[in-house]
């Protein structure tokens, strides 16, 4: 078998990895663990080509729409329809795109849903919570089953208008999406377009894999791909076992296995984690503590910083310390839960190095607490999302920083 038999993404992966996890891989782990997902970036960095693909893969059928505030609770839920029954003129009603999506047990895709009302965005909530379900106009309940999956999409802000409203904020996991480098820019391109590109890059380029099931029980398994002219070997980057496909044949393999390209930057987290009491019980704990330091940020702004968490910023910017105002999106059980669950998932199913799983754990919450306009916010020089980051740090979830102005473009999790 060779490597160009086998399915592959057109998209190309290229955004940040937390954990050791890149967005693919976050976009599949969400779903076998029933996490629905928001996809937090600004136009053109692939994240409806990502949502399609997934589409295609999971043999999904999807309901998809680009949200706008003229689509209404009509458009979302439910609207009347006049027909002809036995002659006689008869007002039946039809299920909206959120309603339809449960009822086709599928994808829903909500492109630009920070362009709805913010009534309208609520009116998603309880299809995103324990319930799974809408009531239409009739009164009918119509509920989704263990395949319904909600993907929403929304370009974050610097101003207080156009974001998430904070209720169906709390409802998802959240994946920040960047800007491509010009170099990255110009490989997609010329990949994408059906050129090779012959120029180097500043990194690693490596072919990964998912191998998915959906029938029965949802199961996921992630793999990097080793080929050669005479070899094509699946391994596990976690358990490191290999699986020979060299004189194997492609059919298969065909419907469950995907192949991508992987561009990785030469830019790695530090790892300073003491690998010790690292039990799901003791991580709980660490995020749980977590939540309610950001939490205190909120009600009580920075003035009571711990010293061990103003020491991983430069002298200069240390005046955070005096902020009484900080506004951010206050974690809730919801997310804590969901941080567990892909914990577990990526540490017992997958074996998955357990600091790397508490990493990405780390940021589920970060990255919710800093959806939209409350992670692009600034304390002078320093972001609200670099604020949360050392948090963690101090909560022993992330590596410790050594003290250093930070760019501003920076995320913190990464040094340009």
């Amino acid at each position: 078998m060779k490597l160009e038999e086998l399915n592959q993404f057109n998209y190309v992966s290229v955004q940040p990895t937390v954990g050791g996890v890149d967005e693919i891989q976050q976009l599949f782990l969400s779903y076998v663990t029933d996490c629905h997902i928001a996809l937090s970036g600004p136009p053109g960095v692939g994240k409806t080509m990502l949502v399609d693909e997934f589409a295609d893969i999971t043999g999904q059928k999807i309901v998809s729409r680009v949200m706008g505030p003229k689509v209404n609770e009509s458009l979302l839920i439910s609207y009347p329809d006049l027909i002809s029954r036995n002659g006689a003129s008869v007002t039946v009603t039809r299920p909206g795109l959120l309603a339809q999506a449960l009822k086709d047990d599928c994808i829903y895709f909500a492109d630009e849903i920070d362009r709805l009302t913010e009534d309208n965005q609520k009116l998603h909530n309880s299809a995103f919570d324990k319930r799974r379900s809408v009531t239409m106009r009739n009164g009918q309940v119509i509920k989704g089953g263990k395949k319904f999956f909600g993907i929403i999409a929304y370009n974050p802000t610097s101003g207080m208008k156009n974001d998430l409203e904070s209720a169906l904020a709390d409802r998802f996991v959240h994946i920040n999406f960047d800007h491509f480098t010009a170099e990255v820019q110009s490989m997609i391109s010329l990949r994408q377009s059906g050129f090779q590109y012959r120029n180097g890059f500043n990194g690693k380029i490596v072919w990964k894999a998912v191998l998915f099931c959906n029938s029965g029980k949802k199961k996921i398994k992630f793999y990097t791909v080793e080929s050669t002219k005479s070899s094509l070997k699946l391994v596990d980057p976690f358990k490191k076992t290999i699986i020979d496909l060299t004189n194997r044949k492609a059919e298969e393999f065909k419907k469950n296995l995907f192949v991508y390209l992987r561009l990785e930057p030469s830019l790695k987290l530090e790892k300073y984690l003491d690998c010790n009491q690292h039990s799901i019980d003791v991580l709980s704990l660490k995020l749980a503590r977590f939540c309610e330091n950001l939490r205190n940020l909120s009600e009580n702004g920075t003035q009571n910083l711990d010293k061990e968490i103003l020491s991983q910023f430069s002298p200069k910017d240390r005046s955070i310390s005096n902020t009484n105002n900080l506004q951010l999106h206050i974690p809730s059980s919801r997310i804590h839960q969901a941080a567990l669950r892909q914990y577990h998932y990526l540490t017992e199913e997958l074996g998955c190095p357990v600091i790397d799983a508490q990493v990405l754990a780390a940021f589920l919450i970060i990255n919710q607490a800093g959806y939209g306009k409350f992670g692009t916010s600034k304390i002078g020089h320093i972001s609200n999302r670099q604020l949360f980051e050392s948090l963690a740090a101090s909560s022993g979830l992330l590596p410790m920083r050594e003290q250093r102005t930070f760019n501003s473009s920076a995320s913190g999790t990464r040094k340009r």
